[in-house]
């Protein structure tokens, strides 16, 4: 049988390991990054602890996003504010007459919680262009709804 190259070892160990794991957590998620870094030639191939500092990462980074979420949002305790809703929706309706669909697009994507590395690559521009970008809408918006 030939010689598989390292990038490709690493790949398939890494698939192996990710494989054996009965559940899905920060480090299942931080094995998915590193599979992904290495199908997309992000990764230096040639080390595998590279690798290896790539799923540390994105361990690091989903542990901590998840630690905010459990920081910030009550669960199973929603405050009901009736005038404040109305008052939101009548604002979020006049938006979405008066503003540009692609302005409105761009703020409702971040305000999902898709990163603006993931929206500036769907959308063809720079990182700091979609800041630019985003800056200018929320002046728009903030304009427009007060």
């Amino acid at each position: 049988m030939a010689d598989i190259p390292l990038p490709w070892q690493t790949y398939a160990a890494l698939q192996s390991n990710l494989d054996t794991r009965t559940s899905v957590d920060a480090l299942s998620w931080g094995m998915e990054e590193g599979l992904n870094r290495l199908l997309d030639g992000e990764a230096s191939l040639s080390q595998a602890g590279h690798v290896d500092r790539i799923v540390a990462n994105a361990v690091r980074r989903d542990r901590y996003g998840r630690s905010l979420l459990a920081k910030h949002i009550i669960i199973r305790n929603e405050v009901y504010d009736g005038p404040r809703q109305t008052e939101a929706r009548s604002s979020l309706a006049l938006l979405q007459h008066r503003m540009a669909a692609d302005k409105l697009d761009l703020l409702v994507e971040l305000a999902s919680g898709i990163e603006p590395k993931h929206v500036a690559e769907r959308r063809g521009i720079a990182v700091g262009a979609l800041r630019t970008r985003v800056a200018r809408a929320r002046e728009v918006a903030r304009d427009m709804a007060a």
